[in-house]
């Protein structure tokens, strides 16, 4: 949740305007001290005799990463509990992709872009075959 900390300068009339832009711009405060806002799409107004200095505190969640190859495949992925965990530890403690923990692997064939197998780190290793059924007519000669 955004957490607006702090406002100094100076403003003359000590006044901002802050506008949640995902309702329809609907102002959320209008005021000159503090305040705290749930998530969202928000804009600040300042007057333009004023100076103001913003901080605020972001913090995200559900965050996943996934990596892809020239050809637009997905070759990998990190799943929230993964990301976490190098948030938690650092980067380096993880130093090669199969030593990150919640990652999937991707494996596709060369000649048709296919996949053909997936990697998870709790579920093991998943192929997938493709089987091409042919109907196949004989044809032999009628005697008489």
């Amino acid at each position: 949740m955004p957490n607006f900390t702090s406002w100094s300068g100076s403003c003359l009339t000590s006044f901002f305007e802050v506008i949640d832009m995902s309702v329809d711009e609907q102002e959320v405060a209008n005021q000159g001290s503090p305040v705290q806002l749930p998530a969202g799409y928000y804009k600040v107004s300042i007057p333009e005799t004023g100076n103001a200095t913003i901080s605020y505190d972001n913090r995200y969640s559900d965050i996943s990463y996934n990596f892809y190859n020239q050809l637009g495949q997905l070759v990998g992925s990190i799943a929230p509990e993964g990301v976490k965990a190098i948030l938690n530890n650092g980067i380096m403690a993880y130093p090669t992709f199969a030593s990150v923990p919640f990652r999937t692997t991707y494996e596709y064939d060369l000649l048709q872009g296919r996949l053909i197998a997936n990697t998870q780190t709790d579920a093991g290793k998943t192929e997938f075959i493709r089987v091409k059924v042919i109907t196949l007519t004989l044809k032999r000669p009628i005697l008489l």
